[in-house]
């Protein structure tokens, strides 16, 4: 089955690729990608924004669900270094959807119950994507399991930064601004959403004409139709 592109350089998953993502990684070798890819999908974060998540980053209960973002993780040799996100812009607060919270709290209560069996193995660093000692993930790491799979399920060319993109995607389409959009993804500004996705926001504009093409045919059945006179010299 061939990929869904949103154009060339920003490839996106349609909701059944998702699904089938979604089902190969919760039983392949590393399950733990399916969560962090719903995540990234329902965030847009970046990869190491996502990985550098702290369970004290993030609010799961009451009305303001919500993620701050303000730092990320990076690897150098075989080294992690939390470092400031991207710009100032960055650091960012997301709300949450229901079932993205609800997802959430579940891995918590998990990760609380293996913390325990673990005893003094596990190294505590508030971690939400952890490994079995408590350690982050190796991004790079994160990068090949996501590959593996997409080649093995026949989504090939589709990445991980893919989700980031889908996310962006779905928030145009339902009509929000551009600002938002742009605050959401944590853009330096908002010409660089503009530039990233002008094609749909061009889609926008044509269905925001079509709206009101709708309003005033609606309106033009309730009064008299009005004539143009046009004169010629």
């Amino acid at each position: 089955m061939p990929k869904v592109k949103d154009n060339n350089r920003n490839p996106i998953f349609e909701d059944f690729q998702f699904e089938k993502f979604i089902f190969a990684a919760s039983r392949s070798n590393f399950p733990i990608l399916a969560l962090i890819a719903q995540v990234v999908r329902d965030t847009g974060l970046r990869r190491g924004e996502a990985l550098e998540l702290k369970w004290d980053d993030i609010s799961l209960e009451g009305p303001e669900k919500e993620i701050r973002v303000e730092n990320q993780i990076q690897k150098h040799g075989s080294k992690f270094e939390i470092v400031d996100v991207k710009t100032n812009s960055s650091v960012r607060e997301i709300p949450l959807f229901d079932s993205t919270a609800e997802l959430l709290l579940q891995h918590k209560r998990i990760q609380a119950d293996y913390k325990s069996s673990m005893l003094n193995c596990y190294e505590d660093e508030d971690y939400v994507f952890a490994n079995e000692l408590g350690k982050p993930f190796d991004p790079n790491n994160v990068t090949r399991w996501f590959r593996t799979i997409v080649k093995e399920i026949g989504l090939d060319g589709l990445r991980l930064h893919s989700l980031r993109h889908t996310y962006a995607s779905e928030m145009i389409r339902a009509g929000n601004d551009v600002s938002v959009v742009s605050e959401l993804l944590g853009h330096q500004d908002k010409a660089v959403t503009l530039k990233t996705y002008a094609h749909l926001f061009k889609g926008q504009k044509k269905e925001a004409t079509r709206k009101v093409q709708m309003l005033r045919a609606s309106a033009s059945t309730k009064k008299p139709p009005v004539t143009i006179s046009v004169t010629t010299m």
